[in-house]
């Protein structure tokens, strides 16, 4: 079991990044999340912004709050979708998922100062 997304393609451009990625079939999430319907938590996908907004855009800094936040459709196993992560201020990075256009998930987060608790 895995519990990261196989990344396809990743494309950067300025402050922003966009990772083609592939849910896997046991990512260990989805026995969890439904047992008859599994699909990626919400904190999973979140987790995945941060890890991703960390290693590709250079935000080292500690996770601090959720600035905005919008789920509309599920990805499930062995969905394609993409991951878009630009930075939009000292700290601030907004996300999109989609698949095939549709969206799935999005909002902003913040990370926190360099150096601050």
């Amino acid at each position: 079991m895995t519990t990261r997304p196989e990344v396809v393609k990743i494309e950067r451009s300025g402050d922003s990044v966009r990772l083609e990625i592939r849910i896997p079939g046991d990512l260990a999430y989805f026995p969890d999340h439904f047992p008859r319907f599994p699909m990626v938590p919400g904190v999973v996908q979140l987790a995945w912004v941060v890890a991703y907004a960390s290693e590709h855009l250079g935000l080292g800094a500690a996770f601090k709050r959720i600035a905005a936040l919008k789920f509309q459709h599920p990805m499930l196993p062995k969905d394609r979708a993409r991951l878009v992560l630009t930075r939009t201020g000292a700290g601030e990075v907004s996300f999109a998922y989609d698949k095939a256009g549709r969206p799935c998930s999005g909002g902003r987060i913040v990370f926190a100062a360099p150096g601050a608790r």
